[in-house]
């Protein structure tokens, strides 16, 4: 059984699934109400989603979980949190994939900068999965674009649908017009 669980990990290290209409319409209605439709929830101006911090990438985000990186003794920053955990672990067993630790939660909301995409990046120097759950997007040519074996693989920013894939290069093509609004997750 070893040797099958290894072949599977090799292979789950260079695949992505993505899922349409991934979650209820209850925890839509939750998403819509207390975040998509939330004048009051803060974001913050982000100028980079480099880990070395070293680019000029503007857009807000509001931390959930911050990154194991940043050394806090207390790194849960959002009363959201509770949902976004238990969300994750509701995906986890409805998708079928694994989660035995939570790196980093965050809502990121891009718009048009002056750029044409967001720099070509890894969430984490670790080993780790991404999540990224579509809440809102004006321009559906914002694509997460995904970096996998010379190739560049274009996910569509759908609300309601979620991306996954492992320790893979990525960016996203900034909206020429409104917002684009993703809740992100890395894991392992």
């Amino acid at each position: 059984y070893i040797g099958i669980y290894k072949q599977c990990q090799k292979k789950w290290l260079k695949m992505y699934k993505e899922y349409l209409n991934a979650i209820d319409k209850k925890t839509q209605n939750y998403l819509k109400k207390n975040i998509i439709d939330n004048i009051n929830l803060q974001f913050y101006l982000n100028k980079t989603e480099l880990i070395d911090k070293k680019s000029n990438f503007y857009f807000f985000t509001h931390i959930i979980l911050h990154r194991p990186e940043d050394n806090l003794s207390n790194p849960i920053n959002s009363e959201l949190y509770p949902f976004a955990k238990d969300l994750l672990q509701k995906l986890s067993k409805k998708f079928k994939f694994n989660l035995n630790k939570i790196f980093r939660i965050c809502l990121n909301l891009t718009f048009n900068n002056g750029k044409q995409k967001s720099n070509i990046h890894l969430d984490h120097s670790f080993e780790h999965k991404n999540l990224i759950i579509y809440l809102h997007c004006d321009d559906l040519k914002s694509y997460t674009c995904i970096k996998k074996d010379n190739k560049i693989i274009k996910i569509k920013p759908l609300p309601n649908k979620i991306a996954i894939w492992n320790k893979l290069p990525h960016y996203h093509i900034v909206p020429k017009k409104g917002f684009r609004l993703i809740l992100v997750y890395t894991f392992i």
